[in-house]
């Protein structure tokens, strides 16, 4: 199940929310082994954050994943997201940062995989 947290300093309105919900559960499958099926996806906007000392319109994006994923699929799947808020919301790749956190161990049902 993989886990994206999206913290976005832009306030969104439910239509951006589930636009951006729906876009990250397509791109997700870029990753091997990874759908929209079991994604679960956070989203805090108007969110105070600060880069350079300096408050801004940016954007912070987690990716937590069981088990590891190849480079390029990693790569791509970063272009595509960073291209995605640039459209859709106006935030640049300068103003925008991702990382991908991969786990060998993860609780679902009750049970540690």
């Amino acid at each position: 199940m993989p886990y994206i947290n999206v913290n976005i300093s832009k306030k969104l309105n439910e239509d951006d929310k589930d636009a951006l919900k729906s876009k990250l559960g397509a791109l997700i499958s870029i990753l091997p082994g990874k759908t929209e099926d079991v994604l679960m996806v956070g989203i805090s906007d108007g969110y105070s954050m600060y880069f350079s000392g300096q408050k801004k319109d940016t954007a912070f994006v987690e990716v937590r994943l069981y088990k590891q994923s190849d480079f390029d699929s990693k790569s791509r799947f970063t272009k595509e997201v960073f291209k995605f808020f640039e459209e859709k919301f106006g935030i640049d790749g300068g103003s925008l940062f991702l990382c991908i956190a991969e786990y060998d161990s993860w609780g679902f049902k009750g049970n540690l995989k």
